[in-house]
């Protein structure tokens, strides 16, 4: 339960992070927790005038417009999402198995999803990978008893 509890406040707090880099604001903004399963969407504007939006997904569910093609690990549950449509996202995944096991995984399942590895890292183990007009970053690492895979995704299909 503790654990879950920090997810949902991390993910408050990396909404509320992102609202503020994005808008360029003096003060950050202020994001109740998000609760298991819940989609929340912020609304906010940058200095220019330029509105934007922010689609939060507590742990348990994915983002709505999560790519098809990006392949998820097998088992994995979802800790967490944040991303503004159309533009970028982040995804937090947990899984009981190895690093090794879950880089071998997207190692394989990329190109055959047609998206080609640019570079992998062994410190910490990373694939960035590559298709259309899209880039993933994906970075594996053992956290206590389980492996967190965080994926970033940039770009639009």
């Amino acid at each position: 339960m503790k654990t879950s509890r920090n997810r949902t406040t991390l993910m408050a707090a990396l909404a509320a992070l992102a609202i503020h880099a994005g808008c360029g604001s003096e003060e950050p903004a202020e994001v109740e927790p998000i609760q298991s399963g819940e989609r929340r969407i912020i609304h906010s504007e940058k200095p220019s005038g330029e509105k934007i939006e922010l689609e939060v997904v507590g742990q348990g569910a994915l983002p709505a417009d999560f790519p098809r093609d990006l392949p998820t690990y097998p088992g994995a549950d979802p800790a967490g999402s944040m991303s503004i449509p159309g533009a970028m996202q982040f995804i937090a995944f947990t899984s009981e198995d190895g690093v090794e096991e879950v880089i071998g995984f997207y190692r394989k399942k990329l190109p055959n999803e047609g998206w080609r590895i640019e570079s992998e890292s062994a410190s910490p183990p990373s694939i960035v990978a590559a298709k259309g007009g899209r880039k993933a970053y994906i970075r594996v690492q053992r956290d206590g008893a389980s492996t967190s895979i965080g994926i970033s995704l940039e770009g639009r299909s």
